[in-house]
C-alpha cells in the first residue's frame, strides 16, 4: 500500500463532494478564537508570531509534533480525490510549497488590510514591519526554504496584478475563461503598470535601506487593494505557479485545478478574518 493510500484509507465520500471537502478542510486547523466587539491589541511582531505559531507551523506547545503534517495531509488527500494523478506528487514537497503559499497569501491579505482608507499614511509602517518580521522569523526558526519559496508566489502575484482588475459582476463568463479572453487587453497596459511599479521602487528607495532590497521588492510586488484579489487572476496564477513547481500536469478547467483555486480563496478570506479580529498597534 502506498503512502498516499495509507493516508487516504480512512477517508470516505464521493468525488462529487471532494471539492467541497477541499474548501472546508482548512477549517479543521483554525485554533485562534474569534472576538466580538472587544478586539485584543497586538503589535506587528506579536500578531505575526502568534499566527505563524498557531495557524501555519503549529509550533506552539498546544499542538502535537506532527500537527503540521496532519493538517496538510487532509488537504493533500482531498486534492487526490479530484485528480488521481496528484497522488504521485511528493508529500513533503507539497507541504513545503503549501506553507510558503499560505504565508505569501497572508502577506497579500495584510497589504490589503492596511491599504484601507483609515490607515492612510501608515501603510508603510505596517507592510514593511510585516515583511521584515517574516524574513527574520523564517531565518531564525529554520524556515529559510519557506522564505525562498515564497519569492516564486510573490512574483506570480506581481504578474497577476498586471492584468486589468475586472470585478466579478462584470464578467460575462467563468473567471477561468474570462481571464484567458482578457490576455490581449492586459498586454497593452503591461508596460505602463510595470513602469508604475518601477517608479514606486525608485521613489521609495529608502525602503531598501530600511528592510533590504529583497524585502522591499516583495512589498512592491504586493501593492494592491482588496478588490484586486477577486478582480485580477491572482488565485489562478498562484495555482498555475504551484502546479508548475510541483510538476502537476493538469488542465486549467479540470475539477482539481478549480478546486485548488477555491482553496486559495478560502485561505485568503480566513487570513483576512484573522487580521480583522485584532487591533494592530
Amino acid at each position: 500500500m502506498t503512502e498516499s493510500n495509507e493516508r487516504s484509507e480512512y477517508k470516505n465520500g464521493t468525488k462529487d463532494a471532494a471539492i467541497r471537502k477541499l474548501i472546508e478542510a482548512i477549517k479543521h486547523a483554525k485554533k485562534i478564537r474569534r472576538f466580538s466587539w472587544l478586539k485584543p491589541k497586538m503589535n506587528i511582531e506579536q500578531f505575526c508570531g502568534r499566527l505563524y505559531g498557531n495557524c501555519v507551523f503549529f509550533s506552539t506547545d498546544d499542538y502535537p509534533a506532527d500537527m503540521h503534517s496532519l493538517f496538510w495531509s487532509e488537504i493533500f488527500d482531498s486534492i487526490v480525490k479530484t485528480d488521481d494523478a496528484f497522488q504521485y506528487i511528493d508529500f513533503d514537497i507539497f507541504t513545503s510549497e503549501m506553507t510558503a503559499l499560505q504565508v505569501e497569501i497572508f502577506g497579500l491579505a495584510w497589504m490589503h488590510h492596511f491599504r484601507l482608507e483609515r490607515y492612510h499614511g501608515l501603510e508603510e509602517k505596517y507592510t514593511l514591519g510585516e515583511i521584515l518580521f517574516t524574513k527574520n522569523y523564517m531565518e531564525h526558526n529554520g524556515y529559510g526554504n519557506i522564505w525562498n519559496t515564497m519569492s516564486y508566489y510573490n512574483k506570480a502575484i506581481a504578474d497577476a496584478l498586471l492584468h486589468p482588475c475586472i470585478m466579478a459582476v462584470d464578467r460575462a463568463s467563468s473567471p477561468l475563461i474570462a481571464v484567458k479572453d482578457e490576455i490581449p487587453c492586459y498586454i497593452i497596459e503591461r508596460k505602463y503598470d510595470k513602469k508604475f511599479r518601477d517608479d514606486i521602487a525608485n521613489i521609495d528607495h529608502h525602503w531598501k535601506k530600511e528592510v533590504g532590497s529583497d524585502c522591499a521588492t516583495r512589498v512592491v510586488n504586493r501593492i494592491s487593494k482588496r478588490e484586486d484579489w477577486g478582480g485580477c487572476p491572482i488565485a489562478l496564477m498562484l495555482t498555475m505557479t504551484f502546479a508548475e513547481r510541483l510538476g502537476w500536469k493538469i488542465d486549467l478547467r479540470a475539477e482539481g485545478f478549480a478546486g485548488f483555486e477555491e482553496l486559495l480563496n478560502r485561505l485568503y478570506n480566513d487570513l483576512k478574518q484573522e487580521i480583522e479580529a485584532v487591533e494592530i498597534k
